[in-house]
C-alpha cells in the first residue's frame, strides 16, 4: 500500500512539474536595439539584465541583436512563429537607432495577423521616430499599436549620481500593482548622457508606472494595451535600468502572463477578424506600406476616378510603394493573393 501511495505521489510530483515547466515554456523572440555592438563604447549594453530576467524566469527566448543601426529587426513572419516579442532600445534615441524604417511596419503586421503580443521598453524612440510630436492620431503607430495619444518628453531625468534615484509604483489596477522600485542611470558616459523617461498624458490604455521621485509626481511612465487583435505594453522608463535583479525577474513575469492570458489567467485568442491588407502610414506622405497574411502576387493603386496609377508583380507578404507623386488624395489599393482579391483605402495628403 505504502508503494502504490509513493507511486501516486511521484505521478502527481511528475504531472505538476511539466505543467509547471509547460506554463515557462513561452517561446519569445528577444530583439536588441540598445546600439552597443554599434561601434566600441558606444552604446550601454542592456542585454544582461533583460537575459538574467528570461532566464531566471525559465523561459525559452530566441536573442536577435541588430548590429548595425541601418538593420533591420526581424519581419513580421519570423516575430509570427513566437508567442511575444520583447523589444529594448537602451540609451539609443536619434536617427532610426530606435526603429529602422521597416520595423514599425514588421511589428504592426506581426500584432494585427498573429495575435501579437509586445513589450516594448524604450526611453527615446517616441523621440527618435517622432522628433516633432506632442500628440499621435489615427494610422500613426504609437496611436494604433501603443495606445498613445499625447506624450512629453524627458519629464523626468535622473542624474548619474549613486545618490541620484528614480522610485516607481504600479498604477493601481494594472499588471504593475503592489511594485515598488528605484531606477538609476546606468547609461551616462558624459555629462550630457542620462536616464530619460517621457511622461504619457492622453492613452487609450491603462496607466501602469507612475514615478514618485523626482518631482513632478504623476502617471503614466508606461502604459498597457489591449484590442480585439493584440495586446501591448510600452515603456518610457528603461527596464535595465531598474536597480534590483529579483523587481527585473518578478516584473517581467508579471508582463509576460499580462501579455500571453490578459486578466483572466488563462490562454486566449482573439476572436475579431483580422484586416486583410493593412495600409501604414495612412494618410501617407512619401511612401506607403502594404502588407497582408498570405502572399501578395500583384498589386494595383487606383484613384478616385478607378484609373490605374500603380501596378507591381510583388511575390511576398508585404511591400513598399513610393507615394510622393501621388496627388492629394482617396486611393483603393487592391492586391492579388493566394486566397483571393482584397482591397483597402489610402489615402495621400
Amino acid at each position: 500500500m505504502k508503494k502504490f501511495t509513493i507511486s501516486i505521489m511521484m505521478v502527481l510530483l511528475s504531472s505538476m512539474f511539466i505543467l509547471i515547466q509547460g506554463l515557462n515554456a513561452q517561446n519569445i523572440i528577444v530583439v536588441d536595439r540598445d546600439g552597443s555592438s554599434y561601434g566600441p563604447d558606444v552604446y550601454t549594453d542592456c542585454w544582461p539584465r533583460f537575459q538574467a530576467a528570461l532566464d531566471e524566469n525559465g523561459y525559452t527566448y530566441t536573442y536577435f541583436e541588430v548590429m548595425e543601426a541601418e538593420d533591420p529587426g526581424p519581419d513580421a513572419t519570423t516575430m509570427g512563429e513566437h508567442d511575444l516579442v520583447v523589444w529594448f532600445t537602451g540609451e539609443t534615441w536619434t536617427d532610426g537607432q530606435t526603429m529602422h524604417i521597416d520595423d514599425e511596419f514588421n511589428l504592426l503586421l506581426y500584432l494585427t495577423m498573429s495575435d501579437g503580443k509586445l513589450f516594448l521598453s524604450a526611453q527615446d524612440y517616441l523621440w527618435d521616430i517622432y522628433p516633432t510630436y506632442g500628440t499621435f492620431t489615427p494610422g500613426e503607430f504609437p496611436y494604433d499599436e501603443l495606445g498613445v495619444i499625447s506624450v512629453t518628453q524627458d519629464v523626468w531625468h535622473i542624474e548619474h549620481d549613486p545618490d541620484t534615484v528614480g522610485n516607481v509604483v504600479g498604477a493601481p489596477g494594472s499588471l504593475a500593482e503592489g511594485f515598488e522600485f528605484l531606477v538609476r542611470d546606468i547609461f551616462t558616459t558624459d555629462a550630457e548622457d542620462g536616464l530619460y523617461i517621457d511622461s504619457i498624458g492622453e492613452h487609450n490604455g491603462q496607466d501602469l508606472f507612475c514615478m514618485t521621485l523626482p518631482e513632478p509626481q504623476g502617471c503614466a511612465a508606461a502604459i498597457q494595451y489591449e484590442t480585439d487583435l493584440f495586446r501591448t505594453v510600452f515603456s518610457t522608463v528603461s527596464f535595465a535600468a531598474i536597480t534590483d535583479s529579483d523587481i527585473r525577474t518578478d516584473l517581467m513575469a508579471a508582463i509576460v502572463n499580462w501579455l500571453l492570458y490578459g486578466g483572466s489567467g488563462t490562454s486566449d485568442k482573439f476572436v475579431k477578424d483580422t484586416p486583410c491588407l493593412i495600409v501604414h502610414p495612412n494618410p501617407a506622405r512619401d511612401y506607403v506600406n502594404i502588407g497582408s497574411p498570405d502572399n501578395i502576387n500583384e498589386l494595383w493603386i487606383v484613384n478616385s476616378t478607378g484609373q490605374e496609377i500603380f501596378y507591381e508583380s510583388v511575390d511576398k507578404i508585404q511591400t513598399r510603394v513610393s507615394t510622393s507623386s501621388f496627388k492629394p488624395g482617396m486611393y483603393i489599393v487592391r492586391a492579388k493573393t493566394n486566397k483571393g482579391m482584397v482591397s483597402n483605402r489610402l489615402m495621400i495628403q
